[in-house]
């Protein structure tokens, strides 16, 4: 899968969950989660691949 596809499949979860009504605390960390989450990924795979 490419990085971008990941970004945007991420991003739009970003924007469901912040959407969804929640307290600002549990809506800030789960779209920091969400957005952190693909560049673990990304950095994890480049890891193994070098």
């Amino acid at each position: 899968m490419k990085p971008r596809l990941y970004l945007k499949i991420f991003q739009s979860k970003a924007c469901e969950l912040t959407a969804s009504k929640q307290t600002r605390e549990e809506r800030f960390k789960k779209v920091f989660i969400a957005t952190c989450y693909p560049y673990v990924i990304i950095f994890l795979i480049k890891k193994l691949i070098l």
